[in-house]
């Protein structure tokens, strides 16, 4: 939120920088508490909770969640929008149905006739680096709509398009940021990753089609071939800080 304070909420299991957890293969519980907020406006808000993990590679994993401030109900959902995409060639483009809807009237949650229209922005901080044009809306405001079939199954839509000249294929993300003001003149804002995914079209002849450079750490080496396994996450450039683990200490000659 931009007014006030929401602190640092508590974990259990444990969780920070100094400790943490295992997850087990089917996934682990983990309960978030002591969640205080400090001079926010009564409203719904994003926040984001944050994993790290060193093993295998080094990665980081983010999750938006809603916090309700001071028994704010009245809400529009995102629930119904395609969140992911494929490009077949670099350069290519994504279309992706957004849909915003809200609960029935006389539902307690509904988001009220005298509620602004939602505006739909990226955050630009989130794209990708080397992406030459940000993507955009068929319509940047739109108003929540009542989910009914067959006539309106999904809720008010706006198209999100997504050019990815500039990108490397591989995977991509960013987010969308959604915000409005209820029926109860209360802020209300939703986040909403994108992932999105460039395909590089196979060459012709023999040449080999390089989409991404990561760290191979050799496991076994026999008379035919080598085996090994991937450490580190997929790159798109050999020059990518990530891979630094690949790096050696050398001497490097010079002269005056």
């Amino acid at each position: 939120p931009a007014v006030g304070k929401i602190n640092q909420p508590g974990w259990n299991p444990a969780a920070g920088p100094t400790d943490g957890f295992q997850p087990t293969r089917q996934g682990t519980t983990v309960t978030m508490k002591d969640f205080r907020t400090n001079a926010i406006p009564p409203g719904i808000y994003a926040a984001w909770l944050e994993g790290h993990s060193a093993s295998p590679y080094n990665t980081t994993r983010r999750q938006p969640v809603t916090v309700l401030i001071d028994g704010a109900e009245r809400d529009f959902s995102m629930g119904n929008s395609v969140t992911a995409g494929q490009a077949s060639t670099i350069g290519g483009s994504i279309s992706m149905d957004l849909y915003v809807s809200t609960a029935k009237n006389s539902d307690a949650t509904n988001w009220g006739g005298t509620g602004t229209g939602v505006t739909l922005s990226v955050d630009p901080d989130s794209l990708p680096a080397g992406m030459a044009v940000s993507p955009s809306f068929s319509s940047s405001t739109v108003m929540p709509s009542v989910v009914s079939k067959p006539s309106n199954p999904f809720g008010t839509k706006s198209v999100l398009t997504i050019n990815s000249g500039g990108l490397a294929a591989g995977t991509h993300t960013f987010v969308v940021r959604a915000k409005g003001t209820n029926g109860a003149g209360q802020p209300v804002t939703h986040v909403l990753p994108i992932v999105f995914s460039v395909v590089n079209e196979p060459s012709g002849g023999d040449y080999v089609d390089i989409t991404g450079f990561a760290v191979f750490e050799v496991t076994e080496v026999t008379a035919n071939g080598i085996e090994g396994r991937a450490i580190s996450s997929i790159a798109a450039s050999s020059d990518d800080w990530a891979l630094r683990r690949a790096l050696r200490a050398r001497l490097i000659s010079w002269t005056d």
